[in-house]
């Protein structure tokens, strides 16, 4: 941490481990670029030895400059390595530099780019692209400035000679006797050079070179005939531009100006059209989107009420096979407690019995007849064999709660003499009850607390 914060170059550190084989696989790679760059400083930290270093990954090269970390490669990545370093690794000291006494090097004027854009604009003016670029250019990519130097070089015949490759283009000039000047100048010495042609030529004189240093003198040619010399060809003759007026300039301006206004205008038409087109897609793409989870939940709705009724049905068959089963179970039971009796006027069970059928007035000795009225109001006739006890009229009202699904605590009870069968009551059989050969018995709810 001292080495860093005391470092104004870059410092390099790499947090290595003996048992990571790609630690091991870099370790050369980092002796070669701590040759390589004499000027930046590689430290080797063994995390291992070194406790709190915090890196969870091996190997982890981190780059810290003036005190401060600018880099990090996690893992054995060279070719990352390497960018950092050429990033970060350069000597503050990168000029071309001057001797003693020398002169300062010369200064290179900024370099200026024509934007682009403005480029495009102007060609869609009407303006070459060369002239456009050469207009930004000198104005420093101002749109006006660039329109304003287009009219006043309108006639410029050297404006498109260096537009699109000068690295530094003249400034613009409003005055046009300079280019007036140079024009006629140009013409000057064209004329003189088609005059110097016309002259007769003639054969140069040899002339002796005299001998360089530490080189021994040449020996005396003989002189070579005389050779006729091509002529150059001819310059072609510049034409002398012709000075605009400022009212011509002024209104050369704004027929540019209204051709720029007339481009932003399309402009911003083509962005409303652009926009319009973009909207409408987001709501055909949003209506679609709506269709598809509208069609998505209808299926899920009918989905869920095909298992829904799925469920229903194969509930009713349960509920079937339940009844089923426990109108089997209470026959099997009558007929295995009570094989003789009977329901007079048929029906099922829990269901309130058609008109009774009158019994014989003649005493029946094998069989008591046993009229069992619910609270509900419902008549049950059966018949019990006089042995039976009262305990089985109070199993065959179970049972009859069994199959109707209602349940609660009764008591028998003997309307005429009144009497309550319950307790020791229960094993009295028929005949000891006073119940033979025919009784009613009431099904008295009992009241829970």
């Amino acid at each position: 941490q001292q080495i860093i914060s005391s470092s104004s170059g870059l410092v390099v550190i790499d947090f290595f481990a003996n048992w990571c084989r790609p630690c091991r696989q870099l370790a050369p790679k980092f002796e070669e670029w701590a040759h390589k760059y004499p000027h930046v400083v590689f430290l080797k930290v063994d995390v291992d030895q070194v406790q709190g270093t915090k890196i969870a990954s091996l190997p982890t090269i981190q780059f810290h400059k003036n005190g401060q970390q600018v880099g990090q490669v996690i893992g054995a990545r060279p070719d990352q390595i390497i960018h950092n370093l050429e990033k970060y690794g350069k000597p503050e000291f990168a000029g071309a530099g001057r001797s003693i006494g020398g002169a300062p090097p010369p200064q290179q004027p900024p370099q200026v780019k024509a934007d682009q854009d403005l480029v495009e604009t102007l060609v869609d003016m009407g303006f070459e692209e060369a002239r456009a670029t050469k207009a930004l250019i000198s104005t420093g990519n101002s749109l006006d400035n660039a329109i304003a130097w287009l009219a006043e070089n309108e006639d410029g015949g050297d404006v498109d000679m260096t537009a699109a490759g000068a690295a530094e283009p003249p400034a613009p000039s409003n005055d046009f006797a300079a280019t007036v000047a140079a024009s006629l100048a140009s013409a000057l010495l064209a004329q003189q050079g088609q005059q110097s042609q016309q002259q007769p030529q003639q054969s140069p004189q040899p002339q002796s070179q005299p001998p360089q240093p530490h080189q021994a003198p040449q020996p005396h040619q003989a002189p070579q005939p005389h050779q006729p010399q091509e002529q150059p060809p001819p310059q072609p003759q510049h034409v002398v531009p012709q000075a605009m007026t400022p009212e011509e300039i002024k209104r050369q301006q704004e027929i540019y100006r209204e051709k720029l206004r007339e481009k932003n205008k399309q402009r911003e038409e083509k962005k409303v059209v652009e926009s319009g087109q973009k909207k409408q897609k987001e709501i055909e793409n949003a209506k679609k989107v709506t269709e598809m989870r509208e069609n998505w939940k209808q299926e899920q709705r009918e989905r869920e009420y095909l298992q829904a009724e799925k469920e229903r049905r194969e509930d009713e068959e349960r509920k079937r096979q339940l009844k089923k089963q426990l109108e089997w179970d209470k026959k099997e039971r009558m007929t295995r407690n009570c094989p003789v009796g009977t329901f007079v006027g048929g029906g099922t069970l829990g269901e309130p019995s058609p008109a009774p059928v009158v019994p014989s007035t003649k005493a029946d000795a094998t069989h008591s007849e046993i009229q069992i009225r619910l609270p509900g109001g419902m008549k049950n006739q059966a018949q019990f064999k006089p042995e039976d006890k009262i305990q089985a009229v109070y199993d065959y009202v179970t049972e009859l709660q069994a199959t109707s699904g209602d349940f609660y605590p009764f008591v028998l009870v003997c309307p005429c003499p009144r009497k309550k069968y319950e307790g020791d009551d229960i094993r009295l059989t028929l005949r000891e009850a006073g119940l033979h050969p025919r009784a009613v018995l009431l099904v008295q709810k009992l009241n829970q607390f």
